[in-house]
């Protein structure tokens, strides 16, 4: 009995101390500053050079982070010219064995701030559910897709003004 309050106890202690619990999705618009450069930022390792002045990072030696009971996998932030434009939260894992449930979906989805909400049909069979919501300055896009027959899921949130940056960028080269 003492051995299993002890490992009880030793489970949430460290639940707590190794995780991070997070109710809805406004805390990285809070955490992140859409437009700070790289170096404002702590804890980010560089993963590489999309196409020349667009980067993404990846946050490391972080607690394992928690929204509303779903588990976080990772977290990527992409720059466009040193500028944050994005960040992307992966959920799932295939290399786990952890499925991203249309209960997740629905959970994470209700975590985002209250927006003007858009479902977009899929395009291709690879995505199973996806659903947008923006405020004229941030947008959220949701998405569940199926990959190597594991479903996971990510949420991006953009700065609008940013992102239409990128893709008149990302245009302009492709011309």
């Amino acid at each position: 009995m003492k051995l299993n309050i002890f490992l009880l106890l030793t489970f949430l202690i460290g639940n707590n101390i190794f995780s991070q619990k997070i109710d809805n999705m406004e805390y990285f618009n809070n955490k992140y500053t859409f437009g700070s450069n790289p170096t404002q930022i702590e804890n980010l390792e560089f993963d590489r050079t999309i196409i020349e002045g667009v980067d993404t990072y990846n946050l490391i030696n972080q607690k394992t982070i928690i929204i509303s009971g779903v588990k976080v996998e990772k977290v990527s932030l992409l720059f466009y010219k040193d500028k944050l434009t994005t960040v992307e939260i992966n959920f799932g894992s295939f290399r786990a064995n952890d499925n991203f449930s249309d209960e997740s979906f629905t959970i994470i989805e209700n975590s985002i701030p209250k927006m003007t909400k858009e479902i977009i049909p899929p395009k291709s069979k690879d995505i199973l559910k996806m659903v947008r919501y923006n405020n004229s300055i941030i947008e959220y896009t949701l998405q569940q897709i199926e990959y190597k027959g594991y479903v996971l899921g990510y949420i991006l949130l953009n700065d609008i003004n940013l992102s239409n940056e990128l893709m008149r960028y990302v245009s302009s080269i492709k011309k």
